[in-house]
C-alpha cells in the first residue's frame, strides 16, 4: 500500500509483440509450514528478440504440496508447475495463428 500511495501514476504497458510466450520460474526451499516450499511464476509475451518487456499475462505463487529433499527439486516442481499454466496459454495463442 506504501508503494501505492508513493507512486499515484504507476500503470502497466503492454505493447505490440510477437506474442511468444515466455515464463520465468522460480523456486524458495523449505520456507512454507510443515517444510514446503513455494513455485513461483511470471508469464509474459514477448518478441523473438527478446528486448520487448510487457507486463504479465499471468503470476503463479503456490505451495509446492510435496516436500522436496533438495532445492534442486523445487526448482524443477516449480518449472513442471508453470509449464502446466503456460499449456493453455500456449494453444490458446496458436488458435488465435500465433506460432510458439
Amino acid at each position: 500500500m506504501n508503494y501505492a500511495h508513493t507512486n499515484p501514476d504507476t500503470e502497466i504497458i503492454y505493447c505490440a509483440s510477437d506474442m511468444i510466450i515466455q515464463v520465468d520460474s522460480d523456486a524458495a526451499y523449505l520456507v512454507a509450514p510443515e517444510a514446503q516450499s513455494r513455485a513461483g511464476g511470471y508469464h509474459y509475451l514477448n518478441s523473438h528478440d527478446g528486448l520487448l518487456f510487457n507486463g504479465p499475462v499471468l503470476s503463479l505463487a503456490k505451495v509446492i504440496k510435496n516436500v522436496m529433499a533438495l532445492a534442486t527439486e523445487a526448482e524443477l516442481a516449480a518449472l513442471f508447475m508453470n509449464a502446466q499454466e503456460a499449456v493453455a496459454i500456449r494453444n490458446c495463442l496458436r488458435a488465435m495463428g500465433f506460432t510458439q
